[in-house]
């Protein structure tokens, strides 16, 4: 008897800084994958404080009131990615990063915390099979480029999630032939 597979959860998000007790969430995404079912869902998070945003991480991701006119409140956007996580094994690159915001955020914006889910992180995976090819960075732009995986429209959070779930797609269940290649390639 086959044990069917559990779904995977890529997430990603996109926010004004790199702290979560600072900077907020300003996008998030999630691809759930359960057997040949895809689900793609993303949303743009209308900003609380961006008088306290990077503004070097509001270039990085696009950010423009303009380009944010169609954005939901966090809690919206929680309530409707909730179930798309929910029974799901979460899979980020640099997972912990996207957590930590998600945690600090989604129990303050909803009243419930997200609940227990598996983690995989594919900088982990990349640190296991690219780190002789990837040299110093394990960043997704740099994990793509070896593996030949397109970075056009990184920073958006579907975008993001799309090139996670293609990294570890390849990783995953990578062969000692594949490694070899991916070194020699490096």
């Amino acid at each position: 008897m086959l044990v069917a597979e559990k779904p995977i959860a890529f997430i990603d998000i996109e926010t004004s800084g790199l702290w979560p007790w600072k900077h907020e969430i300003l996008e998030l995404a999630c691809i759930r994958r359960a057997g040949d079912e895809v689900v793609r869902w993303s949303r743009k998070i209308t900003p609380s404080a961006i008088h306290k945003a990077d503004s070097k991480a509001l270039e990085i991701i696009g950010y423009s009131p303009e380009a944010w006119e169609d954005s939901i409140s966090l809690t919206e956007a929680f309530e409707e990615m909730r179930p798309l996580m929910r029974g799901a094994v979460l899979c980020g690159h640099n997972i912990r990063f996207d957590l930590d915001f998600i945690d600090r955020n989604m129990k303050k914006a909803t009243g419930t915390g997200r609940g227990f889910n598996h983690t995989l992180d594919t900088m982990t995976l990349a640190y296991e099979h690219l780190q002789e090819a990837c040299g110093s960075s394990l960043s997704l732009a740099r994990v793509c480029d070896v593996l030949g995986i397109s970075n056009e429209g990184a920073h958006g959070a579907l975008v993001d999630c799309e090139r996670t779930m293609q990294v570890y797609d390849k990783l995953h269940r990578a062969s000692a032939w594949n490694r070899l290649i991916w070194r020699l390639s490096a």
